[in-house]
């Protein structure tokens, strides 16, 4: 059975958010424009990492649910993550990361009115805290492409 969710309020978010756990408090496809302004912790596998410069950075973290984007900007991290950068240069695709942040609006996105509450494109987590759960192997070839093997 596939539920559609058509503009859901934060509580209606709330009574939904049966997957909270001790480790997140929302999947990354409950990540939506009602809860803009809120923080939140999510859990996922890195999909990309795209690193704009030496102090901003992307990822795009998925789970179950769905995915969410990341930006990871060196002056809204937490001192205790100055180290983050050296490891995100080499973190490998699909190493399992939690993310602690605040969700704003996405710059640009989709038109004004084609927006629902839920709707993910238009969001994103401004990370203030980054933990490395599990490292993933390189692999030895892009999960990403359809490249013949």
């Amino acid at each position: 059975m596939i539920l559609k969710i058509d503009n859901i309020t934060k509580q209606d978010l709330n009574s939904y958010n049966v997957k909270a756990t001790s480790m997140r408090t929302h999947t990354c496809g409950q990540v939506g424009s009602c809860l803009i302004g809120e923080v939140v912790e999510v859990c996922g596998w890195t999909q990309s990492i795209r690193s704009i410069s030496s102090g901003l950075s992307f990822i795009k973290l998925r789970d179950i649910d769905g995915s969410v984007q990341i930006v990871l900007d060196k002056q809204t991290l937490s001192k205790d993550n100055g180290q983050i950068w050296e490891v995100l240069r080499d973190l490998p695709v699909e190493s399992v990361v939690k993310i602690k942040g605040v969700v704003k609006k996405q710059p640009g996105g989709k038109k004004k009115g084609d927006e629902t509450n839920f709707d993910h494109s238009l969001v994103e987590i401004v990370a203030s805290d980054v933990t490395v759960l599990n490292t993933a192997r390189n692999l030895p070839f892009n999960l990403h492409t359809k490249e013949k093997l």
